[in-house]
């Protein structure tokens, strides 16, 4: 699953709407929109702490979903 599909997922699993995760992220509508527009977009342009705030929201927890999201872009799998 790509980053961008599992923001989407985890929002939809709580029942709440693009404006919704927004607002309680501290964020516009346009660069929520944005995660969940392209896979690329939690990696490569949206900062660190603004993605934990969209975790928080969405009860997602980026260190363990990191590993994940890294695989879903396509990177390799090295575990330590």
């Amino acid at each position: 699953m790509k980053p961008n599909d599992v923001i989407r997922e985890a929002r939809r699993r709580l029942g709440l709407s693009e404006d919704d995760v927004a607002a309680r992220a501290g964020l516009s509508w346009n660069e929520y929109f944005d995660l969940e527009l392209h896979d690329d977009e939690a990696f490569d342009v949206v900062h660190l702490r603004t993605m934990k705030k969209v975790a928080e929201v969405l009860h997602l927890d980026v260190l363990d979903r990191r590993h994940d999201l890294h695989l879903a872009m396509g990177g390799d799998d090295h575990r330590c």
